[in-house]
């Protein structure tokens, strides 16, 4: 998905129960640097 500068985008997005240390990311290299990528943790229901 193209977005522009200073845009926003809603992504519809349906958690599983995978737990671990997830990343996601752009595949254009010079966007990691501006923080699009990163990681995330699922946790287990009350972990």
């Amino acid at each position: 998905m193209n977005v522009p500068p200073r845009a926003t985008v809603r992504i519809a997005w349906l958690p599983d129960d995978r737990t671990g240390r997830w990343m996601y990311h752009c595949h254009i290299l010079e966007h990691h640097a501006a923080g699009m990528m990163a990681h995330f943790d699922v946790v287990p229901p009350g972990g």
